[in-house]
């Protein structure tokens, strides 16, 4: 299954989410060669396997901006659900807005957690072969860059040579996790 954060409407984005002075676009809908970002995401996972899909919204407005375009995923040949909006209060960050609606819908196996601002190439097989030949809780895809890349942009991630997170630059210490670059 595959859990696609859809964020919210988009203000860190201007002006690209600005659709016109009163309207705001969703980030998930910016246009990309062609088609939405939340397109080219549902489709490379689609192309891999997945063939449900989880949505995570934040706001009335987003939520119906996405499911306008996407619908239940009939188009795409898979089934898409969306979180509810009286859980909007708990879609805000990555980390927790995961994890509250793996609760909401009861989820329970392997689930791909992929932002919708970020399109980056993976490999889902490889990725799940690492992760059970390390026996991991959690595997992280990321993409290497240098620091002067993220300096006051994202958090860093320590990792050892043995590919395993050793920590999260000013974060509190993390549970190890098996870590896959791609």
């Amino acid at each position: 299954m595959g859990i696609i954060l859809a964020g919210g409407r988009g203000e860190r984005a201007k002006p690209i989410t600005l659709k016109s002075t009163d309207y705001i676009r969703s980030k998930a809908l910016i246009p990309f060669v062609g088609r939405r970002l939340v397109e080219w995401v549902l489709e490379a996972c689609r192309e891999q396997g997945i063939r449900r899909f989880y949505v995570v919204t934040q706001g009335l407005e987003n939520r119906n901006q996405i499911k306008l375009l996407l619908g239940h995923g009939e188009r795409y040949g898979v089934s898409i659900s969306y979180s509810r909006s009286r859980f909007d209060r708990y879609n805000v960050g990555s980390a927790g807005a995961t994890l509250h609606n793996l609760e909401q819908w009861d989820l329970q196996g392997q689930a791909l957690v992929l932002p919708v601002d970020s399109l980056f190439g993976f490999d889902l097989t490889a990725m799940e072969r690492t992760h059970r030949e390390h026996d991991a809780l959690v595997t992280v895809a990321s993409v290497a860059r240098t620091a002067a890349e993220i300096s006051g942009k994202y958090g860093v991630m320590r990792t050892g040579p043995d590919g395993l997170v050793q920590g999260f630059v000013g974060a509190a210490p993390t549970r190890r996790a098996h870590l896959r670059g791609q």
